[in-house]
């Protein structure tokens, strides 16, 4: 496949999907791991099915495409309040009905 370094690049490819994956499953490190799979997804659609078509059956990149679009949209909204992100604090606030929570405006006095 013309794969520049196999033995590398199959390992980071394999501890991405593997570790990627359950970070995002987790909703840990959403954005860095959405990042990530991302990339691995459109180095396979590169390297395995550029030129092959759109469908998986045909040997085309439909699902590379769709993991890698599903891990950016996760990795732009993020993870939700039902993740680890959100269990130690990190990440956006989320209102109950979903939309951003207005943050707490930080004290305007001057320090003296």
């Amino acid at each position: 496949m013309g794969v520049p370094l196999p033995g590398v690049s199959a390992t980071v490819a394999a501890g991405v999907e593997l570790g990627g994956g359950l970070l995002l499953l987790l909703g840990l490190l959403t954005p860095v791991a959405g990042v990530l799979v991302a990339a691995v997804m459109a180095g396979a659609w590169w390297f395995a099915h550029r030129g092959a078509g759109v469908l998986a059956s045909d040997g085309g990149g439909e699902l590379v495409a769709v993991i890698g679009l599903l891990a950016l949209v996760l990795a732009a909204v993020g993870p939700g309040r039902l993740s680890l992100d959100a269990l130690l604090g990190r990440g956006r606030a989320v209102s109950p009905a979903g939309a951003p929570a207005a943050r707490p405006a930080a004290d305007a006095r001057p320090r003296s």
